[in-house]
């Protein structure tokens, strides 16, 4: 299962936080704590997902995960229409706090 989000940077260093964090929410960590910009990301593909075992997975790879183990996808809080592209965000698997 996803239980977290994760993002990583050129350096070779990796934020992680549980749900119901966001990606926002570790860029936040990066600069408060590592004086990491988000510029030194390494990219979108930079930007995923932590399983319950300690996986990281980019976002495609993510939703492929998701829907192999039956995680729940939540509807959108806008239109109630579930998330069918092959990228994983995390308004997808939870809500905030």
């Amino acid at each position: 299962m996803i239980i977290g989000v994760a993002v990583q940077f050129k350096n070779g260093q990796e934020i992680r936080l549980p749900k119901p964090n966001r990606h926002a929410d570790c860029f936040r960590v990066a600069e408060e704590q590592y004086h990491l910009k988000p510029t030194e990301c390494v990219g979108s593909h930079g930007q995923g997902f932590f399983t319950d075992t300690g996986e990281y997975l980019n976002r495609k790879e993510a939703m492929t995960h998701v829907r192999n183990v039956g995680q729940e996808l939540l509807p959108d809080w806008r239109d109630g229409d579930i998330n069918q592209s092959e990228y994983l965000m995390s308004e997808d698997v939870w809500r905030d706090a």
